[in-house]
């Protein structure tokens, strides 16, 4: 026998609870050497997706199941799904309104890392499922837009996200899950699903202000117009993602990680990517 101690033990827990090893004595889990081996390489797959993630921004009431459920998938092999939600690159400074032709380096930096959690799980033996959702919909500054050709650049920066990212993942467009398009629309929907509390609502709120107020240069009464949309709409898309994928994972793509806030509704596990500057 190798020394099984060269498994963390809430790996040795977890690895019995999925039939793997057998019970010694009362506090002792035994495995094969095989088994051993199979659970190191586990673990250090775990280790190196963690690495990848900021495991700050998980919500408590959730992290511990939602640290399980990966080490579970790749110990299981178990097929993966990873959803993610991509805004398109904005034009930004004072005056500035619209979209670029092409993505930014926040869409890189999450095309980059995604691709690392693809490879990752792929040589753990799992079959991996990556879907990214472009957003079309609750467009920023629409009334500005309405007499420019912003659907053009809209487009071009969805078909720049196409042609950078691996064949392997699924691109879409976020008005093609479910029936969000006639939900929320360019504009948005004004009927709230969802109740969230006030004090989430101001999290979010000081968070918008980073981008909105320091990028966009908006006023305080447009960012927090602004704030009340997402607060409104956010939860239609996580009603749209939760009967659209089961046991799947959402990797938040947003810089604004406070925003998971806004869906109180959503009943995925919550991927958050460290930020690379």
């Amino acid at each position: 026998m190798m020394n099984c101690y060269t498994i963390p033990a809430k790996t040795q827990a977890l690895a019995y609870k999925l039939d793997i090893g057998h019970q010694e004595t009362r506090q002792k889990i035994v495995f094969t050497d095989q088994e051993t081996q199979y659970l190191i390489d586990s673990q250090k797959t775990f280790g190196s997706i963690m690495d990848l993630m900021n495991l700050g921004f998980l919500p408590k009431v959730t992290q511990s199941r939602t640290l399980d459920k990966i080490l579970s998938d790749i110990i299981l092999k178990n097929e993966i799904q990873i959803v993610s939600v991509f805004c398109p690159s904005y034009k930004i400074g004072a005056g500035q309104i619209g979209y670029n032709n092409v993505i930014g380096n926040t869409t890189k930096n999450n095309i980059n890392t995604l691709t690392k959690l693809y490879h990752l799980f792929s040589s753990a033996g799992c079959k991996i499922n990556l879907t990214i959702y472009f957003s079309d919909l609750l467009i920023e500054n629409l009334d500005e837009l309405s007499d420019t050709d912003f659907r053009t650049s809209l487009d071009k920066n969805y078909r720049d996200l196409l042609d950078k990212s691996p064949k392997q993942f699924i691109i879409k467009k976020l008005s093609a899950l479910n029936n969000l398009d006639n939900l929320i629309g360019e504009r948005g929907s004004n009927i709230p699903i969802a109740n969230i509390e006030e004090d989430k609502k101001q999290i979010v709120q000081g968070r918008n202000e980073i981008f909105y107020k320091n990028i966009l240069n908006w006023q305080d009464d447009k960012i927090r117009d602004r704030t009340e949309a997402l607060a409104t709409n956010y939860p239609y898309i996580a009603q749209a993602l939760n009967e659209s994928y089961q046991e799947a994972y959402l990797y938040w793509s947003e810089s604004a990680y406070e925003r998971y806030l806004l869906m109180p509704n959503l009943n995925m596990d919550l991927l958050f990517p460290k930020k690379i500057s």
